[in-house]
Parts: C-alpha cells; structure tokens; sequence
C-alpha cells in the first residue's frame, strides 16, 4: 500500500511499481459521509491528479439518505476545488454502508483509489484502504495527517446499535437451541440445530453488512 506522506508538500510514487498511464485514467476518491471540509486534502489530490495527468472521481457513500445532500454539496465544492484545463472531475453519491459494493461498481483496472488512513469498516474496523488493497488487487493511496476529517460524535449510536444487535441476535438464538426439542434424538435433532447456527450466523452477517 502506497501513502501520501502528510508532511511533504512532494508526492513520490513507489519505483518498485509506478503506475502505468496506459492503465491508470482516474483517481477514485472515497469520501465518507461525516465531516469533508478540509481543503488541504482538496490540494493534495489535485497534486496528485496533475503530477500523473489523471481525472478524478469523488465518491462519496452516506448511510442514511437525508445526508446525501449535503455530501454531494460537498463533493461538487471539492470538485471545483480540483478541476482545472488539464483535470476533469466527476462527481458520484450513493446511499448505504457497503463500501466494497460501491468501489467494485464505479471502480475500473485503470484507477487508482484514494481513501483516508483512518477510514475502517466492517465488523472488525479493519482500514478500508486494506480492504479494498486485498479485494481488488490494485494500488490504494492513503491520505494521512492532521487534515483528515473526524467523525461526529453521533458514531457511538451507531457503534452501540451493532453490538446491541448482536447481543440480542446471540441470546436468542442461544435460547432457542436450548429449548429445541430434546426428545428428537439423532439426526433429526442435529439438522434442526445446525439449521439455527447457520440462521444465526446469516442474520450476523446481514446485521453486520447494515454498518459497514
């Protein structure tokens, strides 16, 4: 994984595997849906898209459809921040919590991707910038530094839906296996419970996808 180094205005590519103009058309700019005014970065992307001759797509993914608005207003502000004769700029926003889904879906061989160091997803807060590294197979730039943006405060509710969600998925489903009919023995008994682990462990997942 290539970073942008936060302290030098210069960006320097790794020689071990430059990008490939023939290849490489766009930068894919991931921008979450919580603060995104900080004009710094806004500047080092437009360095970057003119140091390699790239357009730029801003993507941005929200998770509830009343803050697409306002993150598009955004990302249309940083678009013009960056666009100039030489770059062109696009602009995308989706709804949802899916962001494998949605880089997979606008994502081409040719670009390269650009997200937040401390932008994480899933279950397990894993950096998207790993993820996306280990899923598309392709380079990921990591925005790191100060000028990076925070979440809201609101992040706990959400943290505290997940895990109350799990804690009621597993103690229901524990109360349920254990009240499956003893007096079915053998197989019978063994399918029916295997078909509530799996129940159990499906709903997990879904639950899991709803925040990332």
């Amino acid at each position: 994984m290539i970073k942008l180094d936060s302290i030098s205005p210069s960006l320097t590519l790794s020689t071990a595997s430059p990008p490939n103009a023939d290849r490489a058309r766009r930068l894919v700019v991931l921008i979450p849906g919580f603060e995104t005014d900080h004009p710094q970065v806004t500047h080092r992307i437009w360095e970057l898209a003119r140091t390699l001759g790239y357009g730029v797509l801003f993507l941005g993914l929200c998770s509830d459809a009343s803050e697409e608005p306002g993150l598009r207003r955004a990302l249309v502000t940083m678009s013009a921040l960056v666009q100039d004769g030489r770059i062109a700029t696009e602009v995308k926003t989706e709804v949802g919590n899916d962001w494998v889904r949605v880089v997979k879906s606008n994502w081409r061989e040719c670009d390269l991707i650009v997200c937040y160091a401390d932008h994480r997803t899933g279950l397990r807060q894993k950096p998207l910038g790993q993820i996306l590294e280990s899923k598309l197979k392709s380079t990921v730039y990591v925005l790191t530094g100060p000028d990076q943006p925070l979440r809201r405060n609101a992040g706990w509710l959400s943290t505290l839906l997940l895990w109350g969600g799990f804690a009621v998925l597993v103690m229901g489903f524990f109360f349920i296996q254990m009240n499956i009919d003893t007096t079915r023995e053998g197989w019978v008994h063994t399918t029916v419970l295997a078909i509530t682990v799996l129940v159990e462990f499906w709903l997990v997942w879904v639950w899991n996808s709803l925040f990332g």
